[in-house]
């Protein structure tokens, strides 16, 4: 897994001189920690990615920001955390997104494997809800007829 990233926006030949680079980390933690022949064990639980700081001076807060994913046993995304700490929720059927909440109340009611209390022990609570369904459509409308001008 990739720990962290470094842009370099001087050129050098010193890789350690961090004024001449910006450096973005990950952090990880897993499903299974203790047993490394379980699937799980290579199953990340939880992404954070602290972004680093822009200054002030180039219209920056000075300070770093992070943002979380929550990854289900199968390796989808179920919660993601913002930046500004909104989370979002993805649900999944056959293996396509169905169902997307932006805004979400963690302190709502999820599917067995989703909760992010229970299964994540996540401290935000209390969202409003903004629900986005895409289902697949397997029928399509016909068409309108054209009507020919009149006296044609």
């Amino acid at each position: 897994m990739v720990e962290k990233t470094r842009a370099f926006h001087t050129a050098t030949t010193d890789h350690t001189d961090t004024t001449k680079y910006d450096e973005t980390t990950q952090a990880y933690t897993w499903w299974e920690n203790s047993t490394t022949t379980d699937v799980l064990y290579f199953t990340g639980k939880q992404i954070t990615t602290t972004a680093p700081a822009v200054s002030t001076a180039k219209n920056g807060s000075g300070s770093a920001t992070t943002t979380k994913r929550y990854m289900r046993k199968d390796g989808t995304t179920a919660f993601t955390e913002s930046a500004r700490g909104i989370f979002s929720y993805t649900a999944y059927t056959g293996g396509q997104a169905t169902k997307r909440i932006e805004d979400v109340k963690t302190n709502g009611t999820f599917p067995a494997g989703d909760d992010p209390n229970t299964d994540w022990g996540s401290p935000r609570m209390g969202m409003v809800l903004i629900v986005r369904l895409n289902t697949p459509t397997t029928t399509r409308a016909a068409p309108a007829k054209r009507r020919s001008p009149a006296g044609a």
